[in-house]
């Protein structure tokens, strides 16, 4: 499993690393001493699970979980931090776990199994061939089993414990996350809102409104969807829109 540390401590690093050598099975690609170098290192190596301090500089390891939804795949967060008081706020950020330090090889190890079940149970998630193979989703609907057609998604938004598929004559519930999804959809399906999940190949175009909100319009729909601004830069950046 693929490992990216993230930590303003170079000696709270090597501890890390250190820690990861005595498990077989989990392997540092890379480490970060800030939110902005670490972003750049997980588009570089998509690591599976990224384990953030949460006090740094300039930006803390709370808001750069929140950007990495932007990303494809998107990684698990384990928070590592020498301060229970921000456990709170971390978990809007949606972690896999939380540890305190000094971190416990036990305790560390025991969060990265939680992360390696995750890996393992949404692989099965996966339709019996997976959805780029198949190019259909399967969805039920009255306890009938139906299916959409990949290319013909607009985008998906998440509603609750479900998420939302849209195309331009139906609206299908699947029983998954959208984090899940994104794992299954092609790389040409962008996140442009924690929520929000786009086929870019329907993008239309990228509107500011007068309160400073960023929203983008897709081809054959007169929706409105939101763009936060953790995912304005990638969504400039994958859509090759000039800044």
């Amino acid at each position: 499993m693929r490992v990216l540390i993230v930590d303003d401590e170079p000696l709270a690093r090597a501890r890390i690393k250190r820690l990861l050598l005595q498990q077989p099975g989990f392997h540092c690609v890379a480490e970060a001493e800030n939110a902005k170098q670490a972003l750049q290192l997980a588009q570089q190596h998509a690591p599976d699970v990224m384990l953030l301090d949460i006090e740094m500089p300039d930006m803390d390891g709370i808001s750069l979980a929140c950007q990495l939804e932007s990303l494809n795949p998107v990684p698990a967060v384990i928070f590592v931090t020498a301060h229970a008081e921000h456990a709170l706020e971390a978990y809007r950020a949606a972690p896999l776990d939380y540890i305190l330090k000094p971190v416990a090889a036990e305790r560390l190890f025991e969060a990265l199994q939680r992360v390696q079940s995750q890996l393992v149970a949404q692989q099965q998630v996966k339709p019996a061939a997976s959805a780029a193979q198949t190019e259909k989703l399967n969805y039920t609907i009255a306890g009938v089993t139906k299916q959409v057609c990949i290319t013909d998604i607009l985008y998906c938004m998440a509603d609750d414990k479900y998420v939302r598929v849209i195309t331009a004559d139906t609206t299908a519930l699947i029983d998954q996350s959208l984090n899940q999804l994104q794992q299954i959809l092609p790389q040409h399906f962008l996140r442009s809102h924690r929520k929000i999940l786009i086929n870019s190949h329907y993008f239309h175009s990228l509107h500011t409104a007068s309160d400073g909100r960023t929203y983008i319009k897709l081809q054959g729909l007169d929706e409105k969807l939101d763009v936060s601004r953790r995912a304005l830069s990638n969504i400039k950046q994958s859509l090759q829109l000039t800044p």
